[in-house]
Formats: C-alpha cells, sequence, structure tokens
C-alpha cells in the first residue's frame, strides 16, 4: 500500500545579540511516499525511479514545476546558476568568462568578449553560453538569434549549438546571420541528453569584431506527455485517447461540449482535464507511444476534493493486454484518500504500444470521481560494457567475439579464469580488459531498437601492460566505421591514460556495434582497459 508519511525535521538557529545567546528550534513538515513494497519513492526534491525487478536505477531531482529553462530569465551572476554557464572557446578549450558588476555582463579575455542576458558578443574568440542539464531526458530547443537592433554593420556574425562535441544545428558548418538580419532564424530542435550533458549556443565572429552584438534569448523545455496538459476535445490528440472498458473492448467516448467533459455509453461515465469517473464500465485514458523507446510514467492518483463518499475506487495501469501497475489486481483509492498514490514506473515501448490508465467502480459508482494526472517522458536506455559484464552470451545485448578477417566467432567462457577465452591463448575479454591474440579481440553489443546511440568511454593500455608495441582500436557498426573515421586510432605501449570517445551514430534493431581491440605487430603486453558506455535515446 503506497503511504505517506511526515518527518519533523529540526533545525537549530543560534541567534546572537550583544552579549545573549538563544537557541532557537523549527521545523519543518517534509512529505516521503512510499509504495506497496515500503520503497521510498518520492521526497520533496528527490523522485526515485524502480525497474521491474525493484532495483533502484534512478534518481531523479525535483528541480521546477514547468521545467522550462530561459536564458534570459535565468541569467545570473554565478556561473552555474539554474544551470547556465558563460563562456569563451579558444579553438581548444571552453573557458569561463567573469562577472563585470559595472556592466552587469559576462567579460571573456578580449575587451569586447561579452555575454549579457539577451545578447552574445564575440572577440576574436567565440563567445559561448552553456546549459547543463540537471537530468536526463527528452528536450526541446527554441529561440531566435538574429543581429540586435543598432548592431546592423560589420561583416555579420556565424552560430552553432552543440551538445558535448556533437553539432546538433545546424547538421555541419555554421549558420551565418547577415549584419543587417534583425529579423534572423528561429532555431526549433530536439535531442536527448543525460544528466551532465552541455548545451552550447556560440557565436562566432566571422572575420571582424564590428558590430558583433547579437540576440540569442535560447529556451530548453524538457518534454513530456502529461494528461492535463495536453487535454483535448479530439481523439488521438497529443496521442491521447478517451474510453470506456465493458470487460470485452475499449470504447471511444463522445465529447460533450456542454460539459467540456468526454461521456460514455453511462450517464456518469466521464474524463474531464483533471479526473476521470467510471459508470458500470471502467473510465479509460489512453496514451499511445509515437516511437520505440523507454518511458518514465509518473502521476498522482487520488480521490478529487469534495468526493470523499462512496466506496471508493480501484485503479490499474496496462500496456497493451499486460498489466504493469499495480503488479497484479487492483489499487484500492479509498473513498476519502484525497492523498492518494503517486506513481513511477520505467518500462519499455514500441511505437504504437497503449498505456491505459482505468479507473473502475469498485461496488457502487457513488461519488467516483478521481483525480489522476499521468505524465509520461521518454529516457534514454543505459548500458555499460564493465558493470553488465556476464557469463551468458547476449546478456543485456552484449556479446563477446573475435575477429578472424572473415567473420565474427563468439568466445568461450572460462569458469577458471572468470575470463571469455578466444581460439588462442591470450585472446581474452575480462570485466576490465580485453587482449588480443592473433584473432581481434571484440566486445559486440546489439541494438535492441531504433534510435540515436551516444558512444562514450575510454580506451587505454591497461596498468601493469605498458611494454610491447601498444594496440590499434577502433568502433564499427556493422560493416561501417564509427571511430575513428578510417583506419585505425592507435595506443601506445605506455599509454595508461588513453583516448575519450564521445560519438553519436543512429541505429536501427538488430545493428551491431563492434568495439575492437587489434594486436598491431605482436601481442605482447597487450592488455587494453575499455570502458563503454552507451545510452540510446528514442
Amino acid at each position: 500500500m503506497m503511504k505517506t508519511k511526515k518527518v519533523i525535521v529540526p533545525f537549530l538557529i543560534v541567534i546572537i545579540l550583544t552579549m545573549v545567546q538563544s537557541g532557537l528550534v523549527y521545523a519543518e513538515n517534509i512529505d516521503y511516499t512510499y509504495d506497496e513494497s515500503n520503497r521510498l519513492t518520492q521526497t520533496d526534491k528527490i523522485q526515485f525511479i524502480y525497474d521491474n525487478n525493484g532495483n533502484l536505477v534512478e534518481k531523479m531531482k525535483i528541480y521546477r514545476d514547468n521545467e522550462t529553462y530561459v536564458a534570459s530569465s535565468d541569467f545570473s551572476s554565478n556561473q552555474g546558476g539554474n544551470y547556465w554557464y558563460y563562456q569563451e572557446w579558444d579553438g581548444k578549450e571552453y573557458k569561463n568568462l567573469e562577472w563585470d558588476d559595472a556592466l552587469k555582463q559576462w567579460k571573456g579575455s578580449q575587451d569586447w568578449l561579452r555575454v549579457a542576458r539577451e545578447f552574445q558578443h564575440p572577440d576574436g574568440n567565440d563567445s559561448v553560453r552553456k546549459w547543463v542539464a540537471p537530468k536526463r531526458g527528452e528536450i526541446k530547443i527554441t529561440g531566435k538569434v538574429a543581429k540586435m537592433e543598432g548592431q546592423v554593420f560589420g561583416d555579420g556574425v556565424q552560430v552553432k549549438v552543440m551538445k558535448n562535441a556533437v553539432q546538433l544545428w545546424p547538421s555541419s558548418g555554421w549558420h551565418e546571420i547577415a549584419f543587417n538580419d534583425t529579423q534572423g532564424i528561429d532555431v526549433n530542435i530536439a535531442t536527448e541528453v543525460e544528466k551532465g550533458d552541455s548545451i552550447y549556443f556560440i557565436v562566432n565572429q566571422k572575420k571582424t569584431i564590428d558590430y558583433d552584438g547579437t540576440y540569442w534569448d535560447p529556451k530548453i523545455t524538457y518534454i513530456t506527455s502529461s494528461a492535463i496538459k495536453e487535454f483535448s476535445p479530439i481523439q488521438g490528440d497529443g496521442n491521447w485517447y478517451y474510453q470506456e472498458w465493458n470487460g470485452k473492448e475499449y470504447k471511444d467516448l463522445t465529447w460533450n461540449a456542454d460539459l467540456k467533459q468526454w461521456q460514455g455509453s453511462t450517464f456518469w461515465l466521464r474524463i474531464a482535464r483533471e479526473f476521470q469517473h467510471p459508470d458500470g464500465n471502467d473510465s479509460v485514458r489512453k496514451w499511445v507511444a509515437p516511437k520505440d523507446g523507454k518511458i518514465n510514467i509518473t502521476g498522482k492518483v487520488a480521490k478529487l476534493e469534495g468526493q470523499i463518499y462512496g466506496d471508493g475506487v480501484r485503479v490499474k495501469i496496462k500496456k497493451n493486454h499486460t498489466q504493469i501497475w499495480p503488479s497484479s489486481e487492483w489499487k484500492t483509492i479509498s473513498y476519502n484518500d484525497t492523498k492518494g498514490v503517486n506513481i513511477s514506473l520505467v518500462t519499455d515501448v514500441e511505437k504504437g504500444d497503449s498505456i491505459y490508465f482505468i479507473v473502475n467502480q469498485n461496488q457502487t459508482i457513488d461519488y467516483d470521481t478521481t483525480y489522476w494526472n499521468p505524465t509520461i517522458m521518454y529516457i534514454p536506455s543505459v548500458y555499460n560494457g564493465s558493470k553488465e559484464f556476464s557469463t551468458i552470451q547476449g546478456k543485456d545485448n552484449w556479446y563477446y567475439q573475435e575477429w578472424d578477417g572473415k567473420e565474427y566467432k563468439n568466445l568461450t567462457w572460462n569458469d577458471e579464469l572468470k575470463q571469455w577465452q578466444g581460439s588462442s591463448y591470450w585472446l581474452r575479454i575480462a570485466q576490465d580488459f580485453m587482449h588480443p591474440d592473433g584473432n581481434d579481440v571484440v566486445r559486440t553489443w546489439i541494438s535492441p531498437r531504433k534510435g540515436n546511440l551516444q558512444i562514450t568511454g575510454n580506451v587505454a593500455k591497461l596498468k601493469g601492460q605498458v611494454l610491447g608495441d601498444g594496440v590499434r582500436v577502433k568502433i564499427m557498426k556493422n560493416k561501417s566505421p564509427i571511430w575513428p573515421v578510417t583506419g585505425w586510432h592507435t595506443i601506445s605501449s605506455d599509454d595508461i591514460k588513453g583516448s575519450v570517445i564521445n560519438t553519436l551514430v543512429e541505429v536501427e534493431k538488430g545493428d551491431s556495434i563492434y568495439f575492437i581491440v587489434n594486436q598491431y605487430q605482436t601481442m605482447n603486453y597487450d592488455g587494453t582497459s575499455w570502458n563503454i558506455a552507451l545510452s540510446l535515446f528514442p
């Protein structure tokens, strides 16, 4: 049973007035929400997400209700304030600017390199406004970029948007803003982010810095599907449908323009913006997945204020024909329970899958008006080669193989060594290293669905293996190279720092991503550490 506890947290405040010291104790009420298994699911500022096996997979901070970040309104004299940073790019690295309190602007290494509330100005180096994602999810980036009024001279500027080291907009190169273009262009792009990803808004001076003041007020919004926000008189609008379940089939409700509600085959069977009401048949709000991916379903279900009579209701969530919450039967909401249940669950969906939010009348329909605001957000699926290392080929989509120049062959598990072993003695894959021997050693990941795959990690020589002639490495998607673009990347014999990888590639369901280590000339001391981290976005 989901329950909420009030915990009194004391704060000791010591106030010194002249020579008198008095201790005052204050208390603050904090809500802690638990699920049926007595797992903590939410505090005032943290949401805890569990997989279907009950494992904690994510702790997500609750930052703000609207999940929107606007450069101008969030502008701050503190680096990192509201997740915004103010920087310059010198062609090699990003460096923080210094706050000029007299100008109320951020100022760079050159006099005219500036970032202000609504504009940027380059000077030699590029002017950069950076936003750092506070959590993972899908975001929409909008906002106009244009020359500022009164700055319509010079040779114009060039602009672009980057996510980490990957360019988002335009697809390549720069977008040019002419010297007198005060209308500019409206940026409108969507991308997926992991917690800590950086989005860079970059202004380049082109040839000269004259009159390069550039208006740019980026807006970043986390994309969610909310039943309340997207409520509509049109079936399917925003991927939401309004139905009833008669025990055999789901049937669409009819829009009642006078009531501004959806109405079913019986008088009190309703769905409104904030509530559902059963009447004989169940009241059902349905969401249809617009694409493949992993989703986080959240939201509170409770009796509506003023409806605290009757015998309560029963609720559940289904994905197609499979129940996903609660694990079986129904979750009962008692007649006077206006606090209700806070739901948080993660599930995989394919395009066209239906998620049903079902309210059942229990025994009578009296006072069965039920508040329910389901919210759905796509989140990335995360994979890690070391953490998911297994004795089973294919577990968590990972395979352990060798390449003989013609085909990939599976290795054999050596239970004594706790390693995968190939056709030659030193061809190995362990949890934290790979070692070639004649044939290349290959860690393979198979994509479970279509999406955008971000590949990150570090590849280096293993400590204690700093002899020999080094190794060569590369990443392939099926038969095409991903990294490097051609040939091999060489890791020298003593390079224990190695190379950082951060690349993005589109994948289809069933695509193979190969992480390949080649012995170079000899296989002596070729133990190679490769920390592989993957994020698959819808």
